[in-house]
């Protein structure tokens, strides 16, 4: 695994999540002290984006902001080029308060926040226009969220207002869209975890609330990139979507991300997880100019069991993967020991690929004759480029067939192509149909659950599932014969995303072997077949 995947603020360690904001050329990120520790550290870096190869920036050393001190998350915007600095106050004050910061290393004199009430968490920073925008979950009721914003750089404040109808049990997020808009975005009330977002395009007034990607413990962070697409990042104690073994996100709550795809549509990208980057903390998103390349994200800890403040580019490279049917054992044949066909299963292999949106990639490979033991397959599939959010659907089958080439490579073919094209068209279209909502707007349990329905089995797919898609191997589905003792011996279906690939690479290449009892035979074609069949994939970062 590359060590480059994610990054440390030199010495940086922060119990709360941290705030950034470019300003110059630079980025400045801001974070609390680590449990006990009330102070506001800061550091800058000499560029905009990380160097290229390292994906490291270079930072200045770390140091307090001159009598700031703090509870929770602080909070940072860019207006005029000048960085604008705002944090609740320490332990049991709910007051806010702000600092600038001159550009040469100087922080002015911590002010009050006038017309503001109190606040239990982190409030929310955004500039747009000559304007600060200011969100806060409210300290007296406990979920409202109210705004406030200064036209003056911060000396005085308009009094605070409520966002009707709006509550969250965490801080809030807000973002400017580069064109007089402010996009506001916050968790729902516990339990609720669904990001919900508005906007404001006259600095009055904020649109009816609409919902986002759900799963967030936690405030999301916000971002729009520089082609004007808005960014979330949230985070979620949850499996990966793609288990296809027992893989734990031992390093804490994962954090996910989506973006607005189309906002008159309210339509999100699907989320996805972003390996590498774990946290019980609101994670904190800002843009570097360029599309969603040049958005980046930070977080603190868990890492190694620090809280360290880490950063890294939000949208991780694209990865290339390579497929392989190593071989199988025939422990039993579909056949038998009885006579029937000599007493042999002549075996055809077929492995498909398909990831989101692109056509279905098949293999398929005749093995002859066979009565038992190991088989020697070799056969291979890619390599498949996948880039974030993507998903990876992965099929394979071997069937016992006696009618020639043409028609047993030409029946797994179709089967693969007809199976995968399924499973997405229950992520896009199925999942909307029983839920009334997108695949992105759902967790990746209710997906996969969903999607399982489609086909009759649980996804994602641990183990084999020949007897659950039967019906999909039947003869009277493919118009395909299978006489005799002919029929499908072997298959498997399995949902890959980034975050499950990536946490394979420490392995180099990932090998599994999945054991098929088989279905019922026909009679008199003696027990049920059972194959173990050996596949793995490798990939580079």
């Amino acid at each position: 695994m590359s060590g480059n995947v994610s990054q440390q603020v030199p010495n940086g360690n922060s119990s709360a999540g941290p705030a950034w904001t470019t300003f110059g050329g630079k980025t400045l990120m801001a974070w609390k002290g680590v449990a006990a520790d009330p102070r506001i550290w800061w550091a800058t870096s000499s560029s905009l984006e990380p160097d290229a190869g390292s994906n490291q920036y270079t930072w200045t050393p770390i140091q307090p902001v001159p009598n700031a001190l703090s509870s929770s998350s602080p909070a940072l915007a860019t207006l005029k080029g000048v960085v604008y600095l705002v944090w609740k106050g320490p332990g049991t004050d709910g007051s806010m308060y702000w600092s600038k910061f001159d550009g040469n290393g100087a922080w002015t004199a911590p002010q009050s926040v006038s017309g503001a009430g109190g606040t239990s968490t982190g409030p929310a920073l955004a500039a747009s226009g000559g304007t600060l925008y200011l969100a806060w979950k409210d300290e007296s009721d406990g979920t409202n969220i109210y705004w406030s914003t200064s036209g003056d750089g911060g000396r005085t404040w308009s009094s605070q207002q409520p966002i009707s109808g709006v509550g969250t049990s965490a801080g809030p997020a807000l973002a400017s869209d580069g064109a007089g808009g402010v996009y506001l975005a916050w968790k729902g009330i516990d339990p609720d975890t669904t990001v919900w977002w508005s906007k404001c395009t006259d600095g009055k007034t904020w649109s009816a609330q609409q919902r986002g990607p759900v799963g967030a413990l936690v405030g999301p962070g916000l971002a729009v990139d520089g082609s004007k697409v808005l960014w979330v990042a949230l985070t979620a104690v949850e499996f990966s979507p793609s288990a296809m073994y027992p893989v734990f996100t031992t390093g804490g709550p994962v954090v996910y991300f989506s973006s607005l795809t189309n906002e008159s549509q309210n339509q999100w990208s699907p989320r996805a997880d972003r390996y590498d980057a774990y946290t019980p903390n609101r994670p904190a998103l800002i843009s570097t100019g360029r599309d969603g390349s040049g958005v980046m994200l930070a977080w603190s800890g868990p890492q190694v069991g620090a809280a360290a403040v880490s950063y890294s580019r939000l949208l991780l490279p694209p990865q290339s993967i390579e497929f392989t049917m190593n071989n199988f054992v025939i422990n039993m044949m579909r056949s038998g020991h009885l006579g029937i066909k000599n007493g042999s299963d002549t075996d055809y292999v077929g492995m498909a690929i398909k990831v989101t949106g692109q056509p279905v990639v098949i293999a398929t490979k005749g093995v002859g004759d066979q009565t038992g033991g190991q088989v020697g397959v070799g056969l291979g599939l890619g390599p498949i480029t996948v880039h974030p959010g993507d998903l990876v659907y992965f099929h394979y089958a071997i069937i016992n067939s006696g009618q020639g080439a043409p028609s047993a490579t030409g029946y797994l073919e179709k089967v693969g192509n007809a199976l995968l094209n399924a499973v997405e068209k229950a992520d896009e279209a199925a999942i909307q149909s029983y839920t009334g909502l997108p695949l992105s707007q759902l967790s990746p349990q209710e997906a996969g659950a969903l999607i399982g329905a489609q086909i009759g089995t649980t996804l994602p797919g641990v183990g084999t599932i020949l007897g659950a898609i039967a019906g999909w191997l039947a003869d009277d589905v493919w118009n395909f014969a299978f006489p005799d003792c002919d029929g499908p011996v072997a298959a498997g279906l399995f949902i890959l995303d980034a975050w499950i690939i990536r946490s394979l690479a420490t392995y180099g290449i990932y090998s599994r072997t999945d054991n098929n009892p088989g279905v019922n035979s026909p009679s008199g074609c003696g027990a049920n077949s059972d194959y173990q069949v050996d596949w793995s994939f490798g990939f580079s970062l």
